[in-house]
């Protein structure tokens, strides 16, 4: 990671006050946070994996605004349907918190494989770019319906591997053979 890429992401997480509110963030000294910021010191990868689950959470919540405010239009499930979701796109899935999608499971960095329902069988696998959780309420209003009966769920991003794909289904034909 760059110092300028350092500034873009700081400023555009945390304003016009970034490198100290950054450096509080992550656990570093202001003085560190301003070294990187400048070149004088290298800035470790650790740091550009905290700030990419940062930026992850970030998209998490704005793309929970943009559904409140009535822009998305299309859900995750009618994309991959169309075949519109592709290699390294950033995808975003609502689920239910519990043993499966929960802090400890759904790590930055873990590869998954997720699936629109089990009866279509639609699957595509990637890596988990950043986990949240949020309100119910703060959810698109469709997934709002899906989990009225809970508080709380996971928002989990995942940057997709490949194309989607549907399972083979076998002919009637083949089936009789």
């Amino acid at each position: 990671m760059t110092p300028d890429i350092l500034e873009r992401v700081g400023s555009i997480l945390y304003g016009h006050q970034w490198r100290s509110e950054l450096a509080q963030n992550i656990g570093v000294a202001s003085r560190t946070m301003r070294r990187w910021a400048s070149g004088s010191a290298p800035i470790p990868a650790t740091i550009s994996e905290a700030l990419k689950a940062k930026c992850g959470e970030r998209i998490a919540e704005l793309e929970s605004v943009i559904a409140e405010m009535g822009c998305l239009e299309e859900t995750l499930f009618v994309r991959l349907r169309n075949g519109e979701v592709h290699a390294n796109d950033i995808v975003t899935e609502y689920r239910r918190i519990g043993p499966r999608f929960n802090a400890d499971t759904c790590t930055v960095g873990r590869r998954v494989t997720m699936s629109t329902d089990y009866r279509d069988e639609w699957r595509f696998t990637g890596e988990i770019t950043s986990y949240a959780e949020i309100a119910v309420d703060r959810a698109p209003e469709g997934i709002q319906g899906v989990y009225a009966e809970d508080e709380r769920i996971a928002v989990v991003t995942i940057r997709v591997d490949g194309q989607l794909q549907r399972p083979s289904v076998p002919s009637a034909d083949s089936a009789e053979n």
